[in-house]
């Protein structure tokens, strides 16, 4: 069973907050910076809806 990269939680199907496909490095790292192709297969995660919305722009 697949589960929330931050906190570990199992995803379970049928949850209306089941799971949203988060970046590890967020974005606006990119600015000014030698970090590329922040979309590539390494950096998403799944997160829960409370973890993506807290987590914002931040690197964890």
């Amino acid at each position: 069973m697949a589960k929330i990269f931050f906190i570990g939680t199992s995803i379970k199907s049928g949850n209306e907050d089941l799971a949203y496909v988060d970046h590890f490095l967020p974005h606006v790292l990119k600015e000014g910076r030698e970090i590329r192709n922040l979309d590539g297969v390494w950096n998403p995660v799944l997160a829960c809806q409370t973890c993506n919305r807290s987590k914002l722009a931040r690197a964890p």
